[in-house]
């Protein structure tokens, strides 16, 4: 809640959220918790939070089903109850939802499918009920089934004073949910902590020997804090245990542990990093090139403000542009990055605005060199690894405020990989040429991208889905690249796919915009063809009735050169420049200087 906001307010929000008095609120799902709603994201920067009771949210109609399925009778010991194991599966008091995906209970899954005469949903195997579940986790079935797996455990749960303890850390040895603790003398114990996190809280507490090996891998389902107990930001840090659930007290001014996606995170000393990571919420992620497919950088008015992992049969970048708040979703352009199988970056720097990274620069075996961001010129640039197979390091952003912005960006370098200290010669900084796109716009960003044309496999067309207009476009090469130009936002946008192209045909519109007589918008339609044999239909509309367009006949290119793409919130332009035009251009532009010298 907002400091400006009374704690005992009572609220009723649009479906599936209804929020009543403080001590009734618990959560069930809090990685369902959409930011519309007006909660803090950081008590520790509240005062009025930070002194207040604890509260969570509950959905309406979870919390009818729970009551009805739970055998107390006594409401005032449910909701104590509750209200313990739903503020618990937060690591500490304050810390953000986690967003951890729970394993689907197939018991409870066939019985209630069975009660409800859904034969065919508990027959299937728990792999194809595990993919249903992870498209339609809102549903109410699925909810359900959690509101009756806690109703059973808060039935189950014993009230005794005792059963709370509060210690050091830094003296547990070893401890799972619902399992004996096991504690010592701090210098007796192996020197390494390791707490693994999953959608209900802390799971278990183990002591590691040495600081493990960094290994790649993807673990979805889990979260980890992996450091010395004696590190800064675990020294002070007690533990309490209750109810067979362990959750931190972490001191109001003191350092926020790491928390990272792998049980085998590398030591930060050992990355190359751009920024830094929050005092008050340090969620890191290492993703190695053989664990995803791709990329989205989402920008907002030229700033990084959030990053999306795409993983093989892995949610869209969607699920991540649904957790930002409605206005900056009207801000919002989608930059991906596509990573093909057996790919790997080679190179990866970036290009800052003011403290934070602005431009990304990616060079892999497959796709060569790419530049992501904002269209301009930047001053500098600094490179965050170069010389073999690099594992991207990035920190999770503040969501829920009203323009995010991710703090980190970095690579881990295996340590018998070689690695320089700038980007390489060649990499292609002068691509960003005079945008057509920017002619009377004021305050909007321009995105620019570029493609290859020359040894295309097939290609994938993402188009708007009113007007049909190319909104990008993703290559996939015969070498087993891909690059992506303009916003291709997977499985969100239709799509049309080309195999083998020999030609790429463009129509460019323009019209006037309205708001602005001095600017002129623009739109690509686009389609790839196999034979010069071909025809184009006219379906151009004007987005300004009565305004004269400009360029509307199809331009029709052989594949080679490059495409070129140049978009912002209204506009978007593509062009095709071939190796002797590109040549051209550039003579033109030193005999300019050269004039304008003499």
């Amino acid at each position: 809640m907002t400091a400006s906001t009374s704690h005992n307010a009572v609220w009723d929000c649009s479906p599936p959220f209804r929020l009543s008095h403080r001590d009734m609120m618990a959560s069930l799902i809090l990685s369902r918790f959409t930011p519309e709603t007006s909660f803090c994201y950081d008590y520790r920067e509240c005062p009025a939070c930070a002194t207040s009771s604890e509260a969570v949210a509950l959905h309406h109609d979870c919390y009818e089903i729970l009551t009805q399925m739970c055998r107390l009778e006594d409401e005032q010991l449910l909701l104590r109850r509750l209200l313990h194991v739903a503020s618990w599966r937060k690591p500490w008091r304050g810390a953000r939802p986690l967003l951890l995906p729970s394993n689907i209970d197939k018991p409870r899954l066939d019985a209630v499918a069975r009660h409800l005469g859904l034969q065919k949903l508990a027959a299937l195997p728990a792999e194809l009920a595990d993919m249903i579940h992870h498209h339609s986790a809102d549903a109410l079935l699925w909810r359900g089934i959690s509101a009756w797996r806690v109703a059973e455990h808060l039935a189950s749960m014993r009230d005794d004073a005792r059963q709370s303890q509060v210690m050091w850390l830094r003296e547990i040895l070893r401890w799972e949910r619902g399992g004996e603790l096991v504690t010592g003398r701090p210098q007796a114990l192996p020197p390494i902590v390791r707490l693994t996190i999953d959608s209900d809280g802390i799971d278990c507490v183990e002591r590691l020997s040495g600081q493990p090996p960094y290994l790649p891998g993807s673990h979805k389902r889990m979260a980890y804090i992996v450091a010395p107990v004696d590190d800064e930001s675990l020294r002070h840090i007690r533990a309490e245990l209750a109810h067979g659930q362990l959750r931190l007290h972490i001191p109001p001014d003191g350092p926020v542990p790491h928390i990272w996606n792998t049980p085998t995170p590398p030591l930060l000393s050992s990355c190359r990093l751009f920024g830094s990571a929050s005092n008050n919420w340090s969620r890191l992620f290492a993703i190695g090139p053989e664990s995803m497919r791709g990329i989205t950088f989402f920008y907002s008015r030229g700033r990084l403000c959030d990053i999306h992992i795409h993983y093989p049969e892995g949610p869209s970048a969607q699920s991540t542009y649904e957790l930002m708040s409605r206005g900056l979703q009207q801000d919002t352009s989608w930059l991906y990055l596509p990573i093909s199988k057996g790919d790997r970056l080679t190179v990866l720097g970036v290009r800052p605005k003011d403290t934070r990274p602005a431009c990304i620069l990616v060079q892999s075996e497959k796709a060569g060199d790419v530049v992501i961001g904002p269209h301009g010129s930047y001053p500098t640039q600094h490179c965050l690894g170069s010389g073999g197979p690099l594992t991207f390091i990035y920190g999770e952003p503040k969501r829920g405020g009203a323009t995010p912005r991710v703090q980190l960006i970095g690579t881990y370098c295996g340590a018998s990989t070689s690695s320089t200290e700038g980007l390489p010669d060649n990499f292609p900084l002068d691509k960003f040429e005079p945008s057509p796109v920017s002619d009377g716009a004021i305050l909007e960003e321009v995105y620019f991208s570029w493609a290859p044309l020359e040894g295309v496999a097939s290609t994938v067309v993402f188009r708007d889905q009113d007007t049909g207009c190319c909104k990008g476009i993703l290559f996939r090469y015969l070498n087993g690249g891909s690059r992506a130009i303009g916003e291709c936002r997977l499985q969100v946008d239709p799509v049309e796919i080309f195999d083998k192209p020999s030609l790429l045909c463009v129509q460019i519109e323009g019209h006037r915009a309205r708001w602005n007589r001095a600017q002129m918008l623009y739109k690509a339609r686009v389609a790839f063809q196999q034979s010069s044999e071909h025809k184009h239909e006219h379906k151009s509309k004007a987005l300004v009735p009565s305004e004269a367009r400009h360029g509307e006949e199809w331009k029709c290119f052989p594949m080679r050169g490059d495409a070129k793409f140049w978009f912002t919130a209204e506009s978007s332009w593509l062009s095709v420049v071939t190796e002797e035009e590109q040549g051209q251009e550039e003579q033109e532009g030193d005999d300019t200087e050269m004039a304008a010298q003499m």
